[in-house]
């Protein structure tokens, strides 16, 4: 024997039915509905989206910063000499380590800014370069400084 199929929304419209049940109308003040509000609060999450501005967008480390490294810095941060980083190793994990890890007490990143700038005593990296970055004789560009700055500024975590 087959059962049959029991519609709990009610009948089929135009369909009226019996019940022993009282029937219950609809509230004629139903509660009232709590509207969104107009302006949310804002959110702690960064909106990639918004503003679009340079320093508005979230900074990847792969996407952004590793290209700049491996150009820049490969030719000697990049296993060659076992005493110095490896951020610009082609390898992304490598180079995200030693980037974001310790050298001579403070992260590889806060040196990669200052030796770039030229506010480091020790010398200007790369080697050869003459001024700082967007200048005649600077190596790296202004946008190139400015993105691996925003992505350090940013927690230097952003993959």
């Amino acid at each position: 024997m087959l059962a049959a199929c029991v519609d709990y929304a009610g009948p089929p419209p135009g369909q009226e039915t019996q019940s022993n049940q009282p029937s219950n109308p609809p509230p004629s003040n139903p509660p009232p509905s709590n509207p969104p509000p107009s302006n949310p609060p804002p959110s702690d999450t960064p909106d990639p989206g918004a503003g679009g501005g340079q320093e508005d967008e979230l900074v990847s480390f792969d996407r952004d910063v590793h290209p700049i490294l491996v150009d820049k810095c490969g030719m000697c941060h990049q296993g060659v000499a076992p005493a110095l980083p490896d951020h610009g190793a082609e390898d992304l994990e490598v180079s995200f380590a030693a980037t974001t890890g310790m050298y001579n007490d403070e992260p590889v990143y806060v040196r990669i800014l200052a030796r770039a700038s030229g506010d480091d005593p020790s010398g200007m990296m790369p080697p050869g370069c003459a001024g700082p970055p967007g200048s005649a004789g600077g190596c790296l560009t202004q946008e190139e400084f400015e993105t691996i700055e925003l992505w350090v500024e940013q927690g230097a975590s952003q993959r």
